[in-house]
């Protein structure tokens, strides 16, 4: 089984569209556009599940993320 439809099934079950998410490590969301299959992608889209997305990471490249509402 991929860890990551595991981990990303579990979080879109707590997710409500008044929420808030804080997406420590973000970077540039590579992992949205790198070639994953679309269901995958659905799960790992956060941006309209919730009413904000905001993501904290050292590196600049953060800024070119699509998947979120704000970098921080």
């Amino acid at each position: 089984m991929d860890g990551t439809i595991e981990f990303y099934t579990r979080i879109n079950a707590l997710l409500g569209p008044t929420m808030a998410v804080l997406d420590f490590g973000a970077g540039r969301g590579a992992l949205l556009t790198d070639g994953y299959c679309d269901h995958k992608k659905k799960l790992m889209t956060l941006r309209r599940k919730v009413a904000k997305v905001v993501a904290c990471d050292i590196d600049e490249a953060v800024l070119s993320n699509s998947g979120l509402t704000k970098p921080w």
